[in-house]
């Protein structure tokens, strides 16, 4: 905590308002993560796999307490639901999204270990599993009021990757519609696109 504050007087001092969060949060090298790693089994990283469904609260509880100390200083942030796309583009293995880096079969059956572009899926099993963190965020974060919701950085502009999106945005608006507060939803520029 005492290294966020340093960040955030560090920003503050050059008249900043903003702050993305959570860029990274799908790596294996990140730490902490939304998930637990219960296994059975290891992932690429020599430890446990993932339960992609199973959520570890320290790490909303983290969320939640530094979006508040960025809002008692009159500040913005984005909070990310996937991450960044850019690993997952060039090394998906090294993902907890990745088929060997997690227990769920619903995942395994969805996506492609050789092409990360399969993680923009239609298949309604891996879906809900995606949504089930998109609720879990929303539900955790809602009564905050400085918060802009942001699906993923930079996830490419292929059509699958574009359509992916705007259903999850629509999911985010759907899904806010019965909260208490309603927030902006970010779509970020696709990866080489110009």
């Amino acid at each position: 905590d005492t290294d966020f504050d340093k960040y955030l007087d560090c920003m503050q001092s050059y008249g900043h308002n903003f702050t993305r969060l959570w860029v990274d949060m799908n790596y294996l090298s990140w730490k902490p993560h939304p998930w637990k790693r219960t296994g059975p089994g290891l992932a690429s990283d020599g430890l446990p796999k993932f339960d992609m469904t199973n959520f570890d609260q320290s790490y909303f509880d983290m969320i939640k307490k530094r979006l508040l100390k960025i809002q008692g200083r009159g500040m913005y942030a984005s909070v990310m639901f996937f991450g960044s796309y850019n690993l997952m583009r060039e090394k998906f293995s090294l993902t907890t999204w990745y088929p060997g880096n997690n227990i769920n079969i619903e995942l395994t059956n969805a996506f492609n270990s050789t092409n990360s572009s399969s993680f923009f899926t239609t298949n309604s099993a891996a879906l809900e599993i995606q949504r089930k963190l998109v609720r879990k965020l929303v539900d955790t974060l809602n009564d905050v009021d400085n918060l802009i919701w942001e699906v993923m950085n930079e996830p490419g502009g292929t059509a699958a990757a574009v359509q992916w999106h705007k259903e999850m945005i629509n999911y985010v608006k759907s899904y806010e519609s019965s909260k208490p507060k309603k927030h902006l939803v970010g779509m970020t520029g696709g990866w080489g696109i110009g």
